[in-house]
C-alpha cells in the first residue's frame, strides 16, 4: 500500500507520519500562474523558501513531493507568448526546487512538462475526468506516469478490473473525498478553483464557492448523499489491492496537522472506530482547518466582505455522524453484483438510503435551522440581494467601539486586520438578527467567539475578563 497525502506545509507533519506508508506528499504555492484545485483563500500561506525547505525535509524522510499544476482552465492564454513564458518560468522554478512529480489536468501542459522537465514524473489529475479505457490509453501514450480516476468510479468494479487489465501505468484512487456521486458541478467547480488560485487573474483570488455551498446543502437535504460518495473505508483497501490497486490519495491539505495525521494513521492501520466523517473530507468544523486567507475575499467591488465571511461558515454545516462500524460489508453489494451506480436510478435502488438510515445520525433541530439559512442564502444570491450594499447603517456607541478596539489589540498582529473586519461584520449581522440597528457589547463578544478557534477560547476568556467583560456563558461547565 502506498499513500499520497496532502500537506499543509507544517514541517512537524514528517515527524508525525514517520514509519507510515506515505510515499508522496502533494501541495503548491498559495498562488501561481497556473493555479490548482483549491482557492488561495483556503490554502496554507506558502512562499518559495518555505516550500523549498518542506521538499528538502520530504526527501530526508524518503518521501517524494508532487507539485500541483492541476488547473482545469487558463482562460485560453496557455498558448500565448506571455503566458507560455510565465509557465516555463514556473517549470524552471520547480526544477530548481527538485520536485519529483507534477499533477496536471490540461493535456497541452503535460506535453510541455515532459519536454521541459524530462526527469519529473507526471500525474494526471482527477479533474481530467479519465472515465474510460480510451482516455487512459491516450494519457499513457503521452508518457504520463500515473492517472487518478474520478471517485465516482471507485465502486464500479467491472470498470476498475478492465482498466487495470488494459493500462500499464500506475492508477491512483482517491479514498477520502466526499463529493456528490456523479457530481453535477464536476466540470464547473475545478474551473472556479483554478481561477481562484491563479496569480494575475482578473478575480484576484476572489472565491465565492457556490459549488461547495450547493453540495453541502444537497447533503443536508438528503444524508444518503454522504453514503453515495465514492470514499473508500480503511477496512476496504484490500478489496482494491486484490484488483491491483495499491496507490491511494488522501485529502485534505487544508486541514490542521493533527487531522491529517489522524486520517493517515487510520488508513495505515486499515481500521477506524467511530465517525467515518472525521477521516473523510467532510467539513464539520472550522476548528479542523487552517485559518483562511480572508484578504482574498476583501474586495468590496465584488461583494460585501461581511456577507462573504459569514457565507464561508456555511461550508462547515456538515454536522453528521457516520458510524463506520455499521458499514462493515457495505462494499460487497457493489463488488459482488457488478453494480454501476452511474447507470442506475438511486430512487429504485435505495441501497445507500437504507444504509444511511442505519449508519448516519444528524441533529434534527440544528438541521432545520441550517436548511432555513441555506434557503435564505440561495434566495439572496438568486435575487441579487446578496450583492447589494446594506442601506441600513449600524450604530456604534463610543464605549462599544472602545471595547471592540481593545479586543482587537489582543489579536496576533498577523491576523489583526482581517479579524477586525470579520468580527465587525459578524457583530453587525448579529445585531440585525435581533432587529436592532445598534451594535452592543454582547454582539461583539459573540462575534469574537464565533471567529476564534475553540482551543483558543480559554485564553480569550481570561483576556476578556481582564477587560471587565462578562463571558460566563462561554465558560464550559
Amino acid at each position: 500500500m502506498r499513500l499520497e497525502v496532502g500537506t499543509n506545509f507544517d514541517n512537524e507533519l514528517f515527524n508525525q507520519i514517520k514509519g507510515l506508508p506515505v510515499s508522496v506528499i502533494y501541495g503548491k504555492l498559495t498562488e501561481d500562474i497556473v493555479g490548482g484545485g483549491r482557492p488561495s483563500l483556503a490554502l496554507p500561506r506558502v512562499d518559495i523558501e518555505k516550500i523549498k525547505r518542506h521538499i528538502e525535509l520530504a526527501h530526508e524522510n524518503g518521501i517524494e513531493f508532487n507539485y500541483l499544476l492541476n488547473a482545469a482552465c487558463l482562460d485560453n492564454l496557455e498558448l500565448t507568448a506571455e503566458m507560455n513564458s510565465e509557465i516555463i518560468k514556473l517549470l524552471d522554478l520547480l526544477n530548481e526546487l527538485k520536485v519529483d512529480w507534477v499533477t496536471v489536468t490540461i493535456p497541452y501542459l503535460i506535453e510541455l512538462v515532459k519536454k521541459r522537465l524530462p526527469n519529473v514524473k507526471v500525474s494526471v489529475s482527477a479533474f481530467a475526468n479519465v472515465d474510460s479505457i480510451q482516455k487512459a490509453k491516450h494519457y499513457e501514450r503521452l508518457g504520463v506516469d500515473e492517472i487518478t480516476i474520478p471517485e465516482s468510479y471507485n465502486r464500479n468494479f467491472k470498470f476498475l478490473k478492465e482498466l487495470r487489465k488494459n493500462v500499464n501505468i500506475d492508477i491512483r484512487l482517491i479514498a477520502t473525498n466526499d463529493c456528490l456521486l456523479s457530481c453535477p458541478f464536476q466540470h464547473f467547480h475545478p474551473i472556479y478553483q483554478s481561477h481562484a488560485s491563479q496569480s494575475g487573474h482578473v478575480s484576484g483570488g476572489f472565491a465565492f464557492d457556490y459549488c461547495l455551498l450547493r453540495c453541502t446543502y444537497e447533503r443536508l437535504k438528503d444524508p444518503s448523499q454522504f453514503i453515495k460518495s465514492g470514499w473508500i473505508r480503511p477496512e476496504d483497501l484490500e478489496v482494491y489491492e486484490e484488483m491491483g490497486y495499491d496507490n491511494f490519495k488522501l485529502t485534505e491539505r487544508l486541514k490542521k496537522t493533527d487531522q491529517i495525521v489522524k486520517m493517515v494513521k487510520a488508513y495505515s492501520e486499515r481500521k477506524w472506530n467511530g465517525n467515518l466523517a472525521e477521516i473523510l473530507n467532510v467539513r464539520m468544523s472550522e476548528e479542523d482547518y487552517g485559518l483562511p486567507n480572508f484578504e482574498y475575499i476583501d474586495k468590496p467591488e465584488f461583494a460585501d466582505f461581511g456577507k462573504m465571511s459569514r457565507t464561508f461558515r456555511f461550508l462547515f454545516k456538515n454536522k453528521v455522524y457516520i458510524d463506520n462500524n455499521k458499514l462493515s460489508g457495505f462494499i460487497n453489494f457493489f463488488k459482488d453484483n457488478d453494480i454501476n451506480c452511474l447507470q442506475r436510478n438511486c430512487d429504485d435502488c435505495q441501497y445507500c438510503k437504507k444504509t444511511a438510515d442505519k449508519a448516519i445520525k444528524i441533529d434534527n433541530e440544528q438541521y432545520d435551522v441550517d436548511i432555513k439559512e441555506f434557503k435564505q442564502l440561495f434566495n439572496e444570491i438568486n435575487t441579487g440581494a446578496f450583492f447589494k450594499k446594506e442601506e441600513k447603517v449600524m450604530k456604534w456607541q463610543n464605549d462599544v467601539k472602545e471595547i471592540f478596539d481593545k479586543m482587537m489589540e489582543l489579536k496576533p498582529e498577523f491576523i489583526r486586520e482581517v479579524s477586525s473586519k470579520t468580527i465587525l461584520a459578524d457583530a453587525e449581522e448579529i445585531a440585525r438578527k435581533r432587529n436592532s440597528n445598534e451594535v452592543s457589547v454582547e454582539d461583539i463578544i459573540e462575534a469574537n467567539f464565533n471567529s476564534t478557534p475553540k482551543e483558543i477560547h480559554p485564553i480569550m476568556i481570561g483576556s476578556l475578563q481582564n477587560l471587565g467583560l462578562n463571558v460566563d456563558k462561554y465558560i464550559e461547565q
